[in-house]
């Protein structure tokens, strides 16, 4: 059965349109971290998903 938090954080990145590289880079993520993230290797705190879904919806408004 899959969990919420195991996509999220992908489903963040790719609405973002950012790559992996550019994602962690913006946002200051070690991008092995993202990349566990999204793997689902190590699960990210319920605040940081949140945080992050905020962080990209601020930058996407003010990119229209």
């Amino acid at each position: 059965m899959t969990q919420q938090w195991e996509t999220d954080v992908y489903k963040i990145r790719q609405s973002s349109g950012l790559s992996r590289q550019e994602f962690a880079a913006k946002y200051h993520i070690p991008i092995r971290t993202l990349e566990k993230w999204e793997r689902e290797e190590i699960k990210p705190a319920e605040y940081i998903v949140e945080w992050l879904a905020r962080l990209v919806e601020i930058d996407t408004e003010r990119a229209e």
